[in-house]
């Protein structure tokens, strides 16, 4: 995707992609229960074997772009040893065989920006699979009206593109804090959500799209600041990723870290709310979530952005 947009608008096409994986991830609840209860259990897996289909007809259809090997990276066998300058200013040289994936490993924004995305995936995995048992014991709910809460925060994630912008614009620091700073209060609000009351069916639909808001914002925010932070080691080290850079390798752990999101989410909700109870479990995965903003104050660059097709440089927060 960076090959095809480029970076001056990564942080909006990044939102497109965002808003994918999550309208995807809520969608299923929402059409499998109007299915489930206009042509029963089976007419459930018809939309499922159909979107595999087109998938495959779309991934054939797909160009790949020309890669154009940057300049940086042509690096003779001579060059491996790259020349870089320590925070002293003393040259120092570092072996190109060490692999790239522990360079990123070892960057502590690119594993926060990978802890992001866990944890949004869990978030959202963990409501998936707990809201549409909980809630029938709390209100009369079937499950139409089940998909239909699912709707308060689905609605929210298709506006994850207008977050790319604002990534695009600002940088991924500020809609990275105020995605989890809202994720936050929403997700401990919801332990009130106890009684079948109409206002606490209200309150129920806001909290979510509270919740659905944050995740529009955090999630183009992280998956941006892990091409930044690539690309910043990168600048700062030319080279140090050999020929053929590290873009998949990085795109490959974000994904990993996504997807230890949808197993530990479902597990770990489902586990606090049998053993201990609804409020708890929401509760926790606030907190999860007010400890994600501090990791992002303090790791995540202040003045790191994307302006109009180029980056300015990462400064002392002020």
């Amino acid at each position: 995707m960076l090959d095809t947009i480029g970076e001056q608008h990564i942080g909006r096409a990044i939102g497109f992609t965002s808003m994918s994986l999550s309208v995807g991830l809520f969608a299923g609840p929402i059409v499998g229960g109007f299915l489930y209860d206009l042509a029963g259990y089976f007419a459930v897996f018809v939309p499922a074997f159909v979107l595999v289909v087109l998938e495959f007809v779309l991934r054939m259809l797909l160009i790949t772009p020309s890669l154009k090997t940057d300049i940086k990276r042509n690096l003779t066998e001579e060059e491996g040893r790259l020349l870089m300058t320590d925070a002293a200013g003393t040259p120092t040289t570092v072996s190109p065989r060490k692999p790239a994936l522990l360079y990123l490993l070892c960057m502590p924004r690119f594993i926060i920006a990978m802890t992001g995305m866990f944890m949004l995936n869990s978030f959202m995995t963990a409501l998936e699979a707990v809201l549409p048992v909980y809630l029938p014991q709390v209100f009369p709910y079937r499950s139409t009206e089940i998909a239909i809460v699912f709707l308060s925060n689905t609605l929210p994630m298709i506006c994850s593109p207008l977050g790319g912008a604002v990534v695009d614009r600002m940088g991924p620091f500020w809609p990275a804090v105020l995605g989890f700073t809202l994720i936050t209060p929403s997700m401990m609000l919801l332990s009130l959500v106890r009684e079948p009351e109409m206002i606490m069916s209200v309150l129920l639909r806001l909290f979510l799209f509270l919740f659905g808001c944050g995740v529009s914002l955090a999630m183009p925010a992280m998956m941006t600041e892990i091409t930044l932070a690539k690309d910043d080691m990168e600048d700062e080290h030319p080279g140090i990723f050999g020929d053929g850079g590290t873009s998949s390798q990085a795109y490959g752990l974000s994904n990993a870290a996504f997807a230890a999101g949808t197993l530990v989410g479902p597990l770990y909700a489902g586990y606090i709310r049998e053993s201990a109870s609804w409020s708890a479990m929401v509760i926790s995965l606030g907190a999860f979530s007010a400890l994600m903003v501090i990791f992002v104050v303090a790791f995540t660059p202040l003045k790191g952005r994307v302006l109009h097709g180029s980056r300015v440089p990462d400064s002392t927060r002020q």
